[in-house]
């Protein structure tokens, strides 16, 4: 986020959170400002840091991403979530299997067995130009094509 945003950054207080509920709910809060319906507003939450060995740890390297499943030759849905669609099973979350399962969220508070917590389905945003879940991204991409200027960026 550049100094641009730094103005109208919106910095929640999560500091006093002490359950996984709270931290889920505080989360969820943040995704439904954030979001703003699809007009992104910056923000962040902000939860107590480590002290004496006390920690939370939020196991989603983003809050909204799709599950990854393997198959003997393809993955289905987002290959750099495969690893965490394995964890959530073993905690008891099954997807469907499907190419759009959102991951739940999966917070573990010190050495507590670690709680999911799916994201409500009015929280995730998706394009409502394609219906992505009964078309091939690939079959998307060529229809898009000659809309846009793809460019690809290597760092």
């Amino acid at each position: 986020m550049g100094r641009l945003f730094w103005q109208s950054l919106e910095v929640f207080d999560g500091r006093i959170v002490h359950s996984e509920v709270d931290m889920a709910a505080a989360l969820f809060r943040h995704i439904q400002y954030a979001t703003n319906n699809g007009k992104v507003r910056p923000a962040i939450t902000i939860f107590r840091q480590e002290r004496n060995g006390s920690k939370i740890q939020i196991w989603n390297h983003q809050l909204i991403r799709y599950a990854g499943y393997e198959r003997k030759d393809v993955v289905v849905g987002d290959p750099a979530s495969i690893r965490l669609t394995k964890a959530c099973y073993r905690l008891g979350s099954k997807g469907n299997e499907t190419q759009f399962d959102v991951l739940p969220i999966v917070i573990q508070i010190d050495d507590r067995i670690p709680r999911w917590f799916d994201v409500p389905e009015q929280y995730v945003l998706a394009l409502s130009s394609f219906n992505l879940k009964s078309e091939s991204l690939v079959h998307v991409l060529d229809e898009l094509n000659g809309q846009f200027e793809w460019r690809i960026t290597v760092y």
